[in-house]
């Protein structure tokens, strides 16, 4: 089991050519992931750090996140969210990345 914060937040995106602020997008931040069971347990391995990473459906558009390995993370993901609709229709999936030898990513449970 996993604990995750989720907030929403707005980012502000400057035009590069002048650095003069366009406007704030508002975006899907993952601010924290925290591994409560052993992601790795009866693996190869065994006992290291979560590898995590998300795979974020925004109206069904998926991003996948860069990985983090920390049992205790920080991440700070900021996936943009879609300005043409009013609602945005959001699925989240939190991996532990296995990589290598091991075998498939582990799948966590964001929600008890």
């Amino acid at each position: 089991m996993v604990l995750a914060t989720l907030t929403l937040a707005n980012a502000l995106i400057s035009h590069t050519a002048v650095s003069a602020p366009v406007g704030n997008i508002p975006m899907l931040k993952i601010s924290r992931v925290t591994q409560l069971d052993n992601l790795d347990q009866g693996d190869a391995l065994g006992a290291d750090d979560a590898d995590f990473y998300a795979n974020v459906w925004i109206n069904g558009k998926m991003t996948k996140t860069e990985s983090i390995s920390e049992d205790d993370a920080k991440p700070n993901w900021m996936i943009q969210l879609d300005t043409t609709k009013r609602y945005n229709k959001i699925k989240i999936e939190l991996w532990d990345d296995d990589g290598g030898l091991e075998r498939s990513d582990d799948h966590a449970d964001i929600h008890p």
